[in-house]
């Protein structure tokens, strides 16, 4: 049995780190995407 496709998405006008990806996609019998983020106001 494969386990499931693990995709690290960072669109190109969003902050990139090492640290952490802005979406996860998780692909096996269904595709579950995770969506992260914050709202920063000064």
């Amino acid at each position: 049995m494969i386990g499931p496709k693990v995709e690290y998405i960072n669109p190109a006008n969003t902050i990139t780190s090492k640290a952490f990806s802005q979406m996860v996609s998780v692909t096996g019998p269904h595709k579950t995407i995770y969506i992260g983020g914050a709202e920063c106001s000064r």
